[in-house]
């Protein structure tokens, strides 16, 4: 292995933590550590003052209290075909334009309140350059394997109880292919970004790439998403609250180990067969209001996802299930946040039903919880989520295994808009799903209006929720 590290301590122990994760173990298909760079990227800007202000940067209590289960973060991996024109991908004269003197900092905590903050030491984010002698095609549809997992660089685990001082809140890998074929591996501290600004970097580091101009400059004033005073939380919030919890665990011979076991797969669900799973719902439509309700295409699929998954999971009828969806706040919020916002804006919806009921009522029954929570989020809503969390510090973190579920979509992020010189994406979808009742909505690479589930349970449940997934 051909390894350049810089002067950095940092990046030399994160480089050793690198080397032995590759060393256990090789890949089925080729050598995917045949030869890698890495090198403290994005030091200080040099005109910033970092003895100002800038040299802490107070987290929200928003971003803050939904991960305490520990070291989250968002894994991006892009695919593409290759050939073209390679562009310059360094970010070292364009950090400034990112905001990244942010994403180069590290977790510490605040003396005052032990609520965590970002240090703006400059210490930097990580950046590697791979190659090696696999073909892209080797990953075949890019479901998630080993392989796969080897396109982004492994996290440390992090225990935010001890030392989060050295720990990089922005890794990227860049590995080449024999075939010519190119992917770009992102890891970002979910408590620094979400989603959609993990997109904007992306997006905004191609344009750069192409030598164009920045459209939309980030913005990280935190103050406009700042508590009321005083804090005024004015519904009752479930979703911080705790999840429902298996009323009797079945009986089984399994060790503790195999009903933890887990299993990931990728589902298509084409134009057609969405369009005839939306047909069926609306043809039962709910009133809401007097006025008939056309349930969403997300909505529908949501409601379909929630319900197969307790019949995969057999829940009892009576038993309470919890759907975790992401919202981004970014449009729901008045005034709306501006679009380069860099931060976490998400908000969680947290619809409750009886298993028995989302099974034996129509599909419009799931769906119209879907639409209700989502209808819910508006500005009022998310304000008193802010101030609730102010006073509630330390919520209960959502629990996805059985009998609750997590779907989040990827499907507005717009992912594929983005090319580097080497063509549009095969691929873009997250690095790894992990813990059962985790689910990805991905879009279609080739615009062709087909949806992918990316779904994550346990073993025996996968089983039977493939066969029922397209059972409408």
């Amino acid at each position: 292995m051909k390894v350049k590290v810089k002067e950095s301590t940092m990046a030399q122990r994160f480089y050793q933590f690198l080397r032995n994760q590759r060393l256990e173990g090789s890949p089925e298909k080729g050598d995917f550590a045949s030869s890698m760079e890495l090198e403290n990227l994005l030091p200080p800007v040099p005109d910033v003052d970092y003895t100002g202000d800038i040299t802490s940067y107070p987290l929200l209590l928003l971003q803050v209290t939904r991960f305490k289960c520990g070291g989250v973060s968002i894994g991006v991996d892009y695919g593409f075909p290759g050939g073209g024109h390679t562009k310059d991908l360094s970010l070292d004269k364009q950090r400034r334009s990112l905001g990244t003197e942010y994403m180069a900092g590290r977790l510490r905590k605040e003396e005052a309140n032990d609520r965590l903050e970002i240090n703006c030491n400059g210490d930097g984010a990580l950046f590697l350059v791979a190659e090696t002698s696999s073909d892209i095609d080797d990953l075949g549809d890019f479901v998630m394997s080993m392989e796969l997992k080897r396109l982004l660089p492994p996290v440390p685990g992090v225990d935010y109880t001890g030392d989060i001082t050295s720990n990089p809140l922005l890794i990227l890998q860049v590995t080449r292919f024999k075939c010519g074929g190119v992917s770009i591996g992102m890891g970002l501290d979910h408590y620094v970004a979400d989603g959609m600004t993990a997109m904007y970097f992306i997006k905004t580091w191609c344009a750069m790439a192409h030598g164009l101009d920045i459209n939309i400059p980030p913005f990280v004033d935190r103050t406009i998403l700042r508590v009321r005073d005083p804090p005024t939380p004015t519904f009752e919030h479930i979703e911080f609250q705790i999840p429902p919890s298996l009323k009797s665990p079945q009986q089984t011979t399994k060790s503790p180990a195999d009903l933890d076991a887990t299993t990931f797969a990728m589902f298509k669900i084409s134009r057609e067969q969405l369009n005839n799973l939306k047909a069926k719902a609306n043809s039962g439509e709910k009133e809401d209001g007097g006025n008939k309700v056309n349930y969403s295409s997300y909505e529908v699929l949501t409601g379909h996802i929630w319900r197969c998954s307790c019949k995969a999971r057999g829940l009892p009828d009576d038993q309470e299930t919890k759907l975790k969806i992401a919202v981004d706040g970014r449009s729901k919020l008045r005034p709306p946040l501006p679009l380069g916002y860099v931060g976490n804006v998400i908000f969680p919806a947290t619809p409750i039903a009886l298993s028995g009921d989302l099974i034996n009522n129509p599909l419009t029954y799931a769906m119209g919880k879907v639409h209700d929570a989502l209808t819910r989020m508006d500005d009022e809503y998310l304000r008193s989520a802010i101030d609730y969390l102010e006073l509630n510090p330390d919520p209960t973190v959502h629990s996805t295994k059985s009998p609750n579920i997590s779907i989040l979509s990827w499907v507005q992020l717009k992912m594929y808009d983005v090319d580097f010189g080497w063509g549009r994406p095969i691929f873009m979808g997250p690095a790894g799903i992990n813990g059962d009742g985790n689910v990805f909505v991905l879009p279609s690479p080739t615009n062709d209006g087909s949806l992918s589930v990316a779904a994550c349970f346990q073993s025996d449940h996968m089983k039977i929720f493939q066969k029922i997934l397209y059972g409408f």
